[in-house]
């Protein structure tokens, strides 16, 4: 996750909805409790709080 404040707004847009996506298919596959799905699940939240920070008024 280093490295977010380079990418510009619609760069972590795409990231966000990446990660969404990855984290949607995790749990289809594995289950909403699996380790990866929560890992996946905390680096979505720090995509969208870092947005939230940086780019919503």
């Amino acid at each position: 996750m280093n490295g977010l404040k380079c990418l510009s707004e619609e760069d972590l847009k795409r990231s966000i909805d990446q990660k969404r996506k990855e984290m949607f298919r995790v749990a289809s596959i594995r289950g909403i409790s699996n380790i990866e799905t929560v890992k996946s699940s905390k680096e979505l939240d720090i995509l969208i709080l870092y947005y939230q920070k940086y780019f919503m008024n």
